[in-house]
């Protein structure tokens, strides 16, 4: 069996978050360390007050189905994950069977490789559905880490809420994307420096202050000197293995800051760059699904180049095509 991407959805929340809202007052007053690393916002998206991340990732999910003309009674795997899930385990993907009614005999996988969940979840979705073990697969991931920021850290500059999600199944056409091949690479010497945890309260005993983002001592290098270069190194690998070019490919990334994206796009010279990063900025683990399905009708080439960017200190990259002979 064949399988392809047979449908995609995306869901934000309605809030806009300009750079002059007041949330941002101490970021403009102090210039915190490593400021200049966190560039080129325009807008993102907020959730609003008492709205939660697994709302957004089952409309995504309905629209994916949708697209798709899959019915939810025929997904026989849900796959992804919810960044920063209301409890440590279980993860908030969970609450998805429930809330698009799935079949009971339909298995739910928490798939935590942060932030390139969705990859990672594509390439099992699509060896799984090979190997004949299932035929239809729901993909979907959130990100809600506009709660989970410190205001007075350079890193909440960039932090915007959504989900977005895809269905893959046998492939009807030659014009669906299929997954051709994956690369990755890891930094492990960078392991730790950034991290989603909570600190002791000061003077409080056991008390502790919800989970925030933070980049920890090292954390800064592994963003220039990992995570900048290796995108580039990924995508020139799986170029090079497939003997395609810059030119042949519509790309999607991880969208922390303009300061990456300009790099990747002046080295790796895409046809096409399919980015919500103007709209939507930073949504984390769901930056890269966001913008394949935001900009999935407006994809001009054959060849799509999935790029995420972990804090692990990992990056992984997937190769798709369609129309092959």
């Amino acid at each position: 069996m064949t399988p392809a991407i047979l449908g995609t959805g995306y869901s934000v929340p309605s809030r806009v978050i300009t750079n002059d809202n007041p949330v941002f007052d101490y970021l403009r007053e102090n210039q915190p360390p490593g400021i200049n690393l966190f560039a080129g916002y325009q807008e993102r998206r907020f959730l609003e007050p008492g709205q939660q991340i697994p709302e957004l990732m089952a409309d995504a999910s309905n629209k994916a189905l949708s697209a798709a003309v899959v019915s939810v009674n025929q997904i026989d795997r849900l796959y992804g994950y919810s960044t920063v899930s209301l409890a440590s385990t279980p993860n908030d993907i969970g609450s998805l069977h429930g809330l698009l009614k799935m079949r009971s005999d339909a298995r739910v996988i928490a798939v935590n490789t942060e932030f390139t969940n969705f990859i990672d979840a594509l390439e099992m979705a699509n060896d799984n559905i090979t190997l004949g073990r299932s035929t239809y697969a729901l993909i979907t991931v959130g990100c809600n880490w506009s709660r989970y920021v410190d205001f007075r850290t350079s890193p909440s500059l960039s932090a915007g809420d959504g989900a977005a999600s895809v269905v893959l199944g046998p492939a009807t056409g030659p014009d669906q994307f299929r997954v051709i091949d994956t690369v990755a690479m890891v930094g492990g010497q960078y392991f730790g420096t950034m991290q989603m945890a909570p600190e002791p309260i000061p003077n409080q005993g056991q008390a502790f202050t919800h989970p925030y983002f933070q980049i920890l001592a090292g954390g800064a290098e592994g963003f220039t000197d990992f995570a900048i270069p290796s995108v580039p190194q990924c995508v020139d690998l799986l170029l090079k293995r497939h003997k395609l070019t810059g030119g042949d490919i519509t790309l999607a990334t991880h969208q922390a800051s303009s300061v990456m994206m300009d790099q990747w796009q002046q080295q790796i010279k895409p046809c096409y760059y399919a980015s919500t990063f103007k709209e939507y900025a930073n949504p984390t683990l769901a930056a890269v699904a966001i913008s394949f399905a935001a900009r999935y009708n407006e994809i001009p080439t054959d060849w799509v180049v999935l790029c995420g960017v972990g804090h692990y200190f990992h990056t992984t990259a997937i190769l798709l095509g369609r129309n092959l002979a």
